[in-house]
């Protein structure tokens, strides 16, 4: 079908409506069809969000049908004067001009009498169609989806609720594309705590624009992802993405935790029931989420032997046996009152391993010698002769919830490396000397 010189074919879309060119509303969509090209060897060139302007959608259409060999609509099928999917596409394949579907009429009618209603006379909007268009019935909603030919590109417009957009990709869409049979999987390798940019240079030039694979990086609050992927089918592209990928993890090492996609939570329980080790937590800023992440994980139960939240003095004192004297004097967001969080749980519950949180997380309450964002992560571990604690010091960024984020998983990053033997304590970007790193 493509008569790109590689063979390989080229989709485009366009996602339409002004809650997602407003950000009112995620546009899924757009997600899921970037899937289906990566897993079926297709190539993504361009994607555009649109506002509800038939100038602008009947532009689009005209550019990325010259250099697309198909282009993939969603949105804008309804029946109201701001649904301009169709009228967009009747002005580039037919100067405009829409005619009466009678059989779609009668099918959409139809569809409100079973529910015992009667159609709205807008409705019929959704049943016109572009000269030289095609519907095609939508069996989970009253807009059918348009395909139509510009020039040697194939457009497929489709409703935008994703319960009816679906089922017509796979219908109307997926059938253009190639088989994914022998088409290699892009493999994903996520690392935490290592930044974008210190983690673009560990890679060099596996970077390098033009390189097959490709190699993308993404990131996410104190998640870095990279994404090793091509658009080859041999033998040899198979072999050529594991070796990246392996290239990757050694390159990452120890940030990286997974290529399978896995929470870093379902690592830290996979590893705390492969070593036998048990697991408390004692939460003050992180207010229980710290506890839920591993609990969210099935099994847990295996290795979670439970915590605590202790958010006021009095608590940490009762419950812990934090020493008042002792938050009186370095306060709650300490080094040492996390210690003593940390050894408590761990002694209390009986655990092996045991990680405490206390912080500031904002907006209120920072000071100079202790702004918002900072956090110390207690860990104690009893599987020795004698219980050891370690704690981190680390001033993230962000709002309170992210604060809280990047505190649960830099709590289990370094949950995951006690298990493994190793020291972290310079590479999850610890205070020193009163900066953050």
């Amino acid at each position: 079908m493509s008569t790109r010189p590689d063979g390989i074919p080229v989709l485009s879309v366009i996602s339409i409506g002004d809650e997602l060119a407003s950000g009112a509303l995620l546009d899924t969509n757009m997600n899921r069809i970037a899937r289906q090209c990566m897993s079926r060897g297709c190539r993504l060139e361009t994607s555009r969000v649109l506002r509800d302007d038939v100038d602008a959608i009947t532009d689009s259409m005209k550019q990325l049908a010259a250099i697309s060999d198909i282009v993939v609509t969603t949105g804008g099928l309804g029946p109201t004067d701001d649904d301009l999917t169709r009228d967009a596409l009747a002005r580039v394949i037919a100067d405009g001009r829409t005619e009466l579907n009678d059989e779609a009429l009668q099918w959409i009618r139809q569809r409100y009498r079973k529910q015992g209603r009667v159609m709205p006379e807008s409705n019929t909007r959704q049943a016109m169609q572009p000269v030289g268009a095609t519907l095609h019935f939508n069996a989970n909603g009253t807009a059918p989806a348009i395909t139509a030919s510009i020039g040697d590109c194939r457009i497929i417009c489709l409703p935008g609720p994703p319960s009816e957009m679906v089922p017509l990709l796979e219908e109307l869409v997926i059938p253009l594309m190639p088989s994914s049979e022998g088409v290699p999987q892009p493999i994903g390798i996520t690392a935490c705590g290592i930044g974008e940019s210190a983690a673009s240079e560990l890679l060099g030039s596996l970077l390098q624009r033009g390189r097959d694979p490709i190699i993308g990086i993404r990131a996410s609050e104190s998640l870095v992802t990279a994404t090793i992927s091509t658009m080859g089918r041999t033998p040899e592209d198979h072999r050529r993405v594991q070796e990246d990928a392996e290239r990757v993890e050694q390159a990452w090492s120890p940030w990286a935790f997974t290529r399978e996609d896995q929470s870093l939570a379902s690592v830290v329980v996979r590893m705390l029931r492969e070593h036998g080790a048990t697991l408390a937590v004692a939460e003050s800023c992180t207010g229980g989420l710290l506890g839920g992440s591993i609990v969210d994980v099935p099994g847990s139960s295996n290795v979670f032997t439970g915590g605590w939240i202790t958010y006021a003095n009095q608590v940490k004192h009762d419950c812990l046996d934090v020493p008042m004297e002792l938050i009186q004097s370095n306060g709650a967001v300490s080094r040492q009152v996390a210690a003593v969080m940390a050894l408590s749980a761990a002694r209390r519950a009986g655990a092996s391993l045991s990680i405490s949180t206390t912080g500031i997380a904002g907006p209120g309450g920072g000071s100079d010698s202790k702004p918002v964002g900072t956090v110390y992560i207690g860990l104690c571990d009893t599987r020795g002769p004698m219980p050891e604690t370690t704690v981190g010091h680390h001033v993230f960024n962000g709002d309170r919830q992210a604060v809280r984020r990047r505190t649960i998983m830099t709590a289990l990053q370094m949950i995951r490396w006690r298990l493994m033997g190793i020291d972290g304590t310079d590479l999850l970007g610890q205070v020193r000397e009163g900066t953050a790193t």
